[in-house]
């Protein structure tokens, strides 16, 4: 099962929710891909034994816009 989008307003957010979805799904695989400047939201989902695999890459076109400051996860790179 995949996670996301994955949006909580600071860490400490993000580390609770996870944590519940984690508790409630903790029998199912469960994916989720974290933005590149999310780096302890990795180490929180390490902590909590997902595996990392690979950074989720986003493609912008002209300006990059800062909308992920509150994007900890995506689904996948096409679905957001």
């Amino acid at each position: 099962m995949g996670i996301g989008p994955f949006v909580a307003e600071d860490d400490r957010a993000a580390e609770r929710l996870i944590s519940e979805i984690e508790r409630k799904y903790s029998e199912v695989g469960v994916s989720i891909g974290v933005p590149e400047d999310k780096r302890s939201m990795v180490e929180l989902l390490k902590h909590l034994g997902f595996q990392y695999r690979a950074p989720s890459l986003r493609m912008y076109r002209g300006d990059r816009k800062a909308y992920e400051n509150h994007v900890y996860g995506i689904l996948s790179p096409e679905k957001g």
